[in-house]
């Protein structure tokens, strides 16, 4: 079963690369299920079965209504959503094998699988209308309400089964965290800014190659990340992370041998590319999850997340960077929440807002523009402020540790220490 998974988890990037926001929210379902399997108390094929349900939830929804960005027919009345997404028919997923990463999957080892049709657009509206009251969902063989009789308060569909383990509770816990496909700007953003302002942008390559080449564990980027921000759900545990970048790394495995079997601790053993700089805190160039076999600037996908005003990046932060922590993203966003009559947007305007602030921003006499970078703002040393004695035994525990074919530890009886994965 997490065979077929990672398998999937593949095909999802690779099919649904221009499509972000659906790549994001499959490949996120995909590692649910993948946590929940290494559960000693669940049982594999109810967890396949979830998956494949979800999946078919997803891309039906999609077909909808581009998972709530753009409105439809098929939900007359309903106002347009702010900023929203104009549909068209031919961009609709196709009733078609091949466009069900996990479904194809699983049918490549003899199983048959039997589900109704995603939502296609009708020809007319007038057979739009002749949609049937219920339909027999297959996956469950219950009755599945059509359209928005779910709001009506006479829900007869049988209740959600409700998601229980660890892996359950660690699902989208970054929820309120800006997007993963947002560009980088050309300036520079250190380690600890990242993990409070951005964390979802340990996805990209670039990102977690300047992490882990200087030191990092899961351990360390999960520790910050819940040091700096607001988690409602509960902390983000190492696995999590691990996950977060495992399956772009896998990604990466499949154009450079030297990443398969990848881990944190095999990461740190690879030979650093050529010009790289430990000292650099700079994050020009670096690529998005949507872009990320595309280091040439003039190719790079127009698919990626559009800005977004910087105040805002201060949603769900609860610790602010300071000291060698903060640096020049920090003074724009503490701007910028100063200033909320200024509509100053990352990443669009970094490097003209940084050029017009003080390298200091409780002195308005310092020199405007990037601040200098001082050794203590270099990952290394950040990294060093993060990483506890503890974080570091067990992360080296973890590293020594046996893994399967696809880099996973392997199961112990007694409960997994937590630390590096």
């Amino acid at each position: 079963v997490q065979n077929m998974l990672d398998a999937a988890q593949l095909e999802v990037g690779r099919r649904y690369a221009a499509a972000p926001d659906l790549c994001e929210m499959l490949q996120s379902q995909v590692m649910e299920g993948l946590e929940q399997c290494n559960l000693q108390e669940v049982d594999p094929m109810q967890v396949l079965h979830d998956q494949m349900r979800i999946e078919w939830r997803i891309l039906d929804a999609y077909n909808k209504h581009r998972l709530g960005k753009a409105t439809h027919r098929y939900y007359n009345g309903f106002s347009e959503p702010e900023g929203g997404d104009n549909y068209k028919k031919e961009d609709n997923i196709p009733e078609e094998p091949q466009w069900f990463p996990l479904r194809c999957e699983v049918q490549k080892y003899g199983f048959r699988v039997v589900a109704p049709p995603i939502y296609q657009v009708s020809s007319t509206d007038k057979e739009l209308s002749a949609r049937p009251e219920s339909t027999v969902n297959r996956f469950t063989k219950t009755k599945a309400l059509p359209g928005n009789a779910a709001n009506s308060g006479n829900d007869t569909s049988s209740p959600k089964k409700k998601k229980t383990g660890r892996a359950a509770a660690n699902y989208d816990k970054l929820a309120d965290a800006p997007s993963a496909h947002l560009d980088f700007p050309d300036g520079n953003i250190t380690l600890a800014e990242m993990t409070a302002f951005l964390p979802q942008s340990i996805k990209s390559w670039d990102v977690i190659d300047r992490a882990l080449f200087n030191g990092a564990f899961s351990a360390t980027l999960a520790g910050m990340i819940n040091h700096f921000r607001n988690m409602p759900a509960g902390n983000i545990e190492n696995n999590s992370v691990y996950r977060m970048m495992k399956a772009p790394m896998d990604k990466r495995a499949l154009t450079d041998p030297v990443y398969e079997g990848w881990s944190v601790s095999v990461h740190q053993k690879i030979q650093k590319p050529i010009g790289f700089n430990p000292a650099s805190v700079s994050v020009a160039g670096f690529r998005t999850p949507s872009n990320n076999y595309k280091r040439d600037a003039t190719n790079i996908s127009q698919e990626s997340a559009q800005n977004i005003l910087f105040r805002d990046l201060m949603k769900g932060v609860k610790v602010m960077p300071s000291g060698y922590d903060a640096l020049d993203l920090t003074r724009c966003v503490q701007y910028c929440v100063d200033h909320p009559e200024e509509d100053w947007l990352y990443p669009q305007d970094f490097v003209d807002l940084v050029s017009q602030l003080p390298q200091d921003a409780h002195l308005s006499r310092y020199p405007r523009g990037p601040a200098p970078v001082q050794l203590d703002h270099q990952d290394a040393s950040i990294v060093g402020r993060y990483t506890s004695t503890k974080k570091l035994n067990g992360a080296m525990y973890a590293a020594s540790r046996q893994r399967d074919s696809n880099g996973r530890l392997l199961k112990k009886q007694k409960a997994d220490s937590d630390e590096e994965e």
